[in-house]
């Protein structure tokens, strides 16, 4: 029978981890516990809610072609869901250690996420990586840049944004990634959108402006007032209404680090990875094609 594929190590990889006797991933991630928990609970499995924000990744291993194929076949089914567990629990460990590591502004190498959290089985560092960056990008807001020497990767901003909302020292979850989406929102609207609409459309992700939010903090405290003072957005009074209405549009800092395009191809990116919006898109095209 065919080793499985975490137990299937090329030269490289075994070389990357020889020799090294490190800590384990969680002794390295000490802080901020009481914030990760929170959000760990939400894209874990323990919770039920569903969003644009999470996903499943599928993790399959190579099976035997013997006469005992229908029990194994049975057997794999049984371990199926826990494998998925293991797989998303190694991708949310990876994710919370690379913020850690944009947090305190360091590097991270291939070498050292192998020892830490791929010790056993570091043919998966592909999967396992690539997804954990993709988590970063379009939750937090954060890119992960390959960087000299080779193997080693920086955490910045996306869309050449300069701002994280990262002010108190105990955070490590990054806001960009929700003022991306402020920014693609009030684009996708003709450039400018009403404040109860920008509400209505962020509820849809769970964002409320008066419930605080286990990443984003207080919501509408960041577009009213944080983002307001960063220029990245302006809140506008609409003058002849009342009670008094606003509306939101690009502030001077947006439009100087990004541009309309770029935050267009994130919003797609984002759409793409969603299950749900897939699968009613696969309806749609069926239903089309009828």
């Amino acid at each position: 029978m065919p080793d499985p594929m975490w137990q299937q190590l090329s030269e490289e990889d075994s070389a990357s981890i020889q020799g090294n006797d490190g800590q384990d991933g969680e002794e390295l991630m000490e802080s901020s516990e009481e914030e990760w928990q929170v959000f760990w609970q939400m894209h874990s499995g323990e919770s039920s809610s569903s969003s644009g924000y999470e996903w499943i990744a599928i993790w399959q291993i190579q099976g035997d072609n013997s006469s005992s194929q229908e029990g194994e076949e049975l057997a794999e089914e049984e371990s199926s869901g826990q494998e998925e567990e293991a797989l998303q629990e190694k991708i949310l460990a990876v994710v919370k250690f690379l913020l850690l590591k944009y947090r305190s502004k360091e590097i991270a190498t291939k070498k050292e996420i192998i020892r830490n959290f791929l010790r056993h089985y570091p043919a998966l560092f592909p999967i396992i990586f690539n997804h954990s960056c993709e988590y970063l990008q379009l939750v937090f807001g954060i890119d992960v840049q390959e960087v000299v020497p080779h193997r080693s990767f920086q955490m910045v901003p996306c869309l050449g944004l300069t701002y994280d909302g990262l002010e108190d020292p105990e955070q490590i979850m990054p806001k960009t990634g929700l003022l991306v989406i402020v920014l693609g929102i009030i684009f996708l609207a003709g450039n400018c959108i009403k404040e109860e609409d920008l509400w209505n459309v962020l509820s849809l992700m769970g964002v409320y402006p008066d419930i605080e939010h286990h990443i984003f903090g207080h919501p509408r405290e960041l577009l009213t007032n944080v983002w307001v003072q960063e220029q990245y957005v302006e809140y506008r009074y609409i003058p002849g209404n009342y009670p008094g209405r606003h509306q939101f549009l690009w502030g001077p800092r947006a439009y100087g680090e990004t541009s309309k395009q770029e935050v267009l191809k994130f919003l797609l990116k984002m759409s793409e990875s969603d299950p749900e919006a897939s699968d009613e898109s696969s309806e749609s095209d069926g239903e089309e094609g009828a």
